[in-house]
Protein backbone atom coordinates (compact mmCIF):
# COMPACT_ATOMS: atom_id res chain seq x y z
CA UNK A 1 0.00 0.00 0.00
CA UNK A 2 1.43 3.63 -0.86
CA UNK A 3 1.98 5.53 2.22
CA UNK A 4 -0.48 8.69 0.60
CA UNK A 5 -3.34 5.35 0.70
CA UNK A 6 -2.41 4.49 4.21
CA UNK A 7 -2.72 8.20 5.67
CA UNK A 8 -6.64 8.72 4.02
CA UNK A 9 -7.91 5.70 4.99
CA UNK A 10 -6.36 6.02 8.57
CA UNK A 11 -7.59 9.45 8.87
CA UNK A 12 -10.93 8.30 7.77
CA UNK A 13 -11.24 6.45 11.28
CA UNK A 14 -10.42 9.39 12.98
CA UNK A 15 -13.03 10.61 15.53
CA UNK A 16 -13.38 14.02 15.09
CA UNK A 17 -16.22 15.70 17.53
CA UNK A 18 -14.22 18.70 18.77
CA UNK A 19 -17.05 20.49 20.22
CA UNK A 20 -17.57 17.06 22.56
CA UNK A 21 -13.95 16.19 23.00
CA UNK A 22 -13.17 20.57 23.96
CA UNK A 23 -16.50 19.96 26.43
CA UNK A 24 -15.04 16.83 28.37
CA UNK A 25 -11.69 18.28 28.41
CA UNK A 26 -12.90 21.54 30.22
CA UNK A 27 -13.82 19.12 33.37
CA UNK A 28 -11.17 19.34 36.14
CA UNK A 29 -12.02 16.12 37.01
CA UNK A 30 -10.60 14.79 33.16
CA UNK A 31 -8.11 17.75 33.13
CA UNK A 32 -6.58 15.78 36.71
CA UNK A 33 -7.13 12.51 35.02
CA UNK A 34 -5.12 13.45 32.19
CA UNK A 35 -2.57 15.29 33.82
CA UNK A 36 -1.90 11.43 35.75
CA UNK A 37 -2.12 9.57 32.89
CA UNK A 38 0.25 11.37 30.95
CA UNK A 39 2.96 11.76 34.18
CA UNK A 40 2.42 8.03 34.63
CA UNK A 41 3.62 7.69 30.69
CA UNK A 42 6.25 9.66 31.38
CA UNK A 43 7.54 8.46 34.35
CA UNK A 44 7.08 5.05 33.89
CA UNK A 45 9.11 5.00 29.99
CA UNK A 46 11.86 7.27 32.04
CA UNK A 47 11.79 4.35 34.65
CA UNK A 48 11.63 1.43 32.05
CA UNK A 49 14.40 4.06 30.41
CA UNK A 50 17.05 2.87 32.93
CA UNK A 51 17.16 -1.20 32.16
CA UNK A 52 17.19 -0.13 28.67
CA UNK A 53 19.95 1.83 29.29
CA UNK A 54 21.38 -1.48 31.65
CA UNK A 55 20.71 -3.82 29.18
CA UNK A 56 21.37 -3.11 25.69
CA UNK A 57 23.99 -0.52 26.68
CA UNK A 58 25.87 -1.69 29.52
CA UNK A 59 25.11 1.20 31.68
CA UNK A 60 24.81 -0.05 35.84
CA UNK A 61 21.70 0.07 37.15
CA UNK A 62 20.82 3.81 38.61
CA UNK A 63 18.84 3.02 41.72
CA UNK A 64 18.70 6.43 43.03
CA UNK A 65 16.99 7.54 39.95
CA UNK A 66 14.68 4.45 39.92
CA UNK A 67 13.59 5.76 43.33
CA UNK A 68 13.12 8.74 41.93
CA UNK A 69 10.87 7.59 39.01
CA UNK A 70 9.18 5.62 41.88
CA UNK A 71 8.55 8.49 43.66
CA UNK A 72 7.20 10.68 40.80
CA UNK A 73 5.03 7.57 39.67
CA UNK A 74 3.27 7.51 43.49
CA UNK A 75 2.85 11.11 42.55
CA UNK A 76 0.70 11.21 40.00
CA UNK A 77 -0.65 7.65 41.20
CA UNK A 78 -1.75 9.88 43.97
CA UNK A 79 -3.29 12.56 41.75
CA UNK A 80 -5.73 9.42 39.99
CA UNK A 81 -6.93 7.97 43.21
CA UNK A 82 -7.66 11.40 44.58
CA UNK A 83 -9.83 12.36 41.79
CA UNK A 84 -11.41 8.56 41.51
CA UNK A 85 -12.31 9.48 45.44
CA UNK A 86 -9.84 5.87 46.75
CA UNK A 87 -6.89 5.85 49.26
CA UNK A 88 -4.06 3.82 48.67
CA UNK A 89 -5.88 1.57 51.27
CA UNK A 90 -8.82 0.76 49.45
CA UNK A 91 -6.92 0.42 45.95
CA UNK A 92 -4.62 -2.01 48.20
CA UNK A 93 -7.79 -3.91 49.15
CA UNK A 94 -9.13 -3.98 45.68
CA UNK A 95 -6.27 -5.45 44.16
CA UNK A 96 -5.69 -7.89 46.59
CA UNK A 97 -9.49 -8.92 46.08
CA UNK A 98 -8.97 -9.31 42.57
CA UNK A 99 -6.12 -11.28 43.20
CA UNK A 100 -7.75 -13.87 45.63
CA UNK A 101 -10.40 -14.19 42.93
CA UNK A 102 -7.71 -14.59 40.25
CA UNK A 103 -5.37 -17.10 42.12
CA UNK A 104 -7.42 -18.82 45.08
CA UNK A 105 -4.73 -20.93 46.04
CA UNK A 106 -1.77 -18.69 45.14
CA UNK A 107 -0.08 -18.46 42.41
CA UNK A 108 -0.54 -20.99 39.14
CA UNK A 109 0.11 -20.97 35.69
CA UNK A 110 -2.92 -22.55 34.94
CA UNK A 111 -5.02 -19.73 36.49
CA UNK A 112 -3.08 -17.22 34.93
CA UNK A 113 -3.88 -18.64 31.32
CA UNK A 114 -7.43 -19.56 32.13
CA UNK A 115 -8.71 -16.45 33.96
CA UNK A 116 -12.41 -15.70 34.38
CA UNK A 117 -12.59 -12.10 33.45
CA UNK A 118 -16.52 -11.98 34.39
CA UNK A 119 -15.99 -13.12 38.07
CA UNK A 120 -12.92 -11.06 38.12
CA UNK A 121 -15.03 -8.15 36.70
CA UNK A 122 -17.54 -9.23 39.60
CA UNK A 123 -15.32 -8.75 42.75
CA UNK A 124 -13.85 -5.89 41.62
CA UNK A 125 -16.77 -3.87 40.95
CA UNK A 126 -18.03 -5.31 44.43
CA UNK A 127 -15.11 -4.07 45.76
CA UNK A 128 -14.75 -0.44 43.98
CA UNK A 129 -18.13 0.39 44.50
CA UNK A 130 -18.46 -0.29 48.67
CA UNK A 131 -15.22 1.58 48.99
CA UNK A 132 -16.26 4.92 46.60
CA UNK A 133 -19.47 4.82 47.92
CA UNK A 134 -17.72 4.42 51.78
CA UNK A 135 -16.11 7.54 50.75
CA UNK A 136 -18.76 9.62 49.16
CA UNK A 137 -20.59 8.99 52.37
CA UNK A 138 -17.64 10.66 53.95
CA UNK A 139 -16.85 12.97 51.99
CA UNK A 140 -20.53 14.03 52.09
CA UNK A 141 -20.06 14.07 56.48
CA UNK A 142 -17.03 16.02 56.08
CA UNK A 143 -18.78 18.62 53.49
CA UNK A 144 -21.94 18.93 56.13
CA UNK A 145 -19.35 19.27 58.92
CA UNK A 146 -17.05 22.28 56.91
CA UNK A 147 -20.72 23.57 56.79
CA UNK A 148 -21.58 24.07 60.16
CA UNK A 149 -18.12 25.45 61.01
CA UNK A 150 -18.41 28.07 58.00
CA UNK A 151 -22.06 28.47 59.35
CA UNK A 152 -20.88 28.92 62.73
CA UNK A 153 -17.96 31.35 61.98
CA UNK A 154 -20.60 33.44 59.73
CA UNK A 155 -23.05 34.04 62.75
CA UNK A 156 -20.32 34.96 65.38
CA UNK A 157 -20.34 31.79 67.28
CA UNK A 158 -16.56 31.12 66.30
CA UNK A 159 -14.13 33.95 66.03
CA UNK A 160 -10.93 32.48 65.33
CA UNK A 161 -8.79 29.47 63.63
CA UNK A 162 -8.22 27.56 66.67
CA UNK A 163 -11.46 28.12 67.35
CA UNK A 164 -12.55 27.00 64.19
CA UNK A 165 -10.92 23.62 64.52
CA UNK A 166 -12.43 23.02 68.03
CA UNK A 167 -15.22 23.85 66.75
CA UNK A 168 -14.73 21.27 63.63
CA UNK A 169 -13.51 18.60 66.24
CA UNK A 170 -16.59 18.84 68.73
CA UNK A 171 -18.93 18.55 65.77
CA UNK A 172 -17.33 15.32 63.67
CA UNK A 173 -17.28 13.73 67.59
CA UNK A 174 -20.49 14.46 68.12
CA UNK A 175 -21.73 13.33 64.32
CA UNK A 176 -19.92 10.14 65.05
CA UNK A 177 -21.66 9.32 68.26
CA UNK A 178 -25.13 9.58 66.54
Amino acid sequence: MKIEKYEIEALRTEKYDLERITKELSKVENIRFVHAILGLQTETAEFADVFKRHIFYGKEVDRVNLAEELGDILWYLNIARDVLGVSFEDLSSINIDKLKARFPQGFRESDAVRRDLIEERSVLEQATKKRIDDNFYYNQFEKEVEDCVNYATKIGLVVSLSGANRFRDCVTEYCKGL
